[in-house]
């Protein structure tokens, strides 16, 4: 995955770009459409895309994955930050 490769090397644009791409193609895996979803709202906070960030870390939580209590702390702390952004 491009995407990934570009997340851990904290290019968060390019990273965010290549996952959007690719989650289609997650969608008969949940274990990788919780990951690739976690990892968009990730690269998403860093380029400052907040409403994206909250809107896939939502995403994330609702699935049952080793990302959801993560993306679930991710959410309260969106909003905690950025009170003006609504669901």
């Amino acid at each position: 995955m491009i995407g990934k490769q570009y997340f851990k090397q904290h290019m968060y644009g390019p990273a965010e770009n290549e996952l959007r791409k690719t989650l289609p193609l997650a969608e008969g895996n949940q274990d990788l459409k919780a990951e690739v979803l976690f990892l968009l709202g990730f690269a998403n906070y860093k380029i400052e895309n907040i409403k994206d960030a909250l809107r896939f870390n939502q995403q994330c939580a609702a699935i049952a994955s080793r990302f959801r209590a993560q993306a679930a702390k991710n959410i309260t702390v969106i909003k905690n930050q950025y009170r003006a952004v609504r669901q």
